[in-house]
C-alpha cells in the first residue's frame, strides 16, 4: 500500500512518465504498468477538483496570442481579491492523501534517471544502490 499526498503524485507524473519509457525487466515493467493505471483515477479525479477551484475563483477569457499556443483560446484568470482563497484550497487539495493498492517498485541502478526524478518517485520506488 502506497500513502502520498495528491501534491507528491502529481510531481511525480513526468518522472513516471519518464520511467517508462524506459527498457525495464518485464516484472518491473508490469507493475509499473499496473501502478500507473490505479494512480490515473486519482489524477482525474485530482484535476476534477482543481478545475472546479479555477471555475470558482476565476472568469474565463479570450487567450492572448501570446496565450493561445499554451492554453487554447480560453483561459481562467483568478482576480486579484480571489487569488488568496484560491491559494489556500489548492494548497489543501494538493495536501490531501490518498492510499493506493499497490506495493512500491523495487528498481535496480542500471536505469538512465535524472537525480530530480528519483526524489519524485520516492513514494512509488525503492532503488537499489548497489553499483
Amino acid at each position: 500500500m502506497i500513502t502520498v499526498t495528491l501534491r507528491a503524485l502529481v510531481e511525480a507524473q513526468p518522472a513516471l512518465r519518464a520511467l517508462a519509457e524506459q527498457s525495464l525487466p518485464v516484472k518491473q515493467a508490469y507493475h509499473l504498468a499496473r501502478l500507473i493505471r490505479a494512480l490515473e483515477p486519482e489524477l482525474a479525479a485530482f484535476e476534477t477538483q482543481r478545475r472546479a477551484l479555477f471555475a470558482r475563483h476565476g472568469r474565463e477569457r479570450a487567450a492572448t496570442d501570446a496565450e493561445r499556443p499554451a492554453h487554447g483560446e480560453t483561459v481562467i484568470e483568478i482576480a486579484p481579491a480571489a487569488i488568496a482563497a484560491f491559494r489556500v484550497e489548492l494548497a489543501e487539495l494538493l495536501e490531501t492523501t490518498i492510499e493506493v493498492d499497490r506495493p512500491r517498485i523495487a528498481l535496480n541502478g542500471a536505469l538512465q534517471i535524472t537525480g530530480v526524478h528519483v526524489l519524485a518517485l520516492e513514494p512509488f520506488v525503492t532503488v537499489d544502490e548497489a553499483p
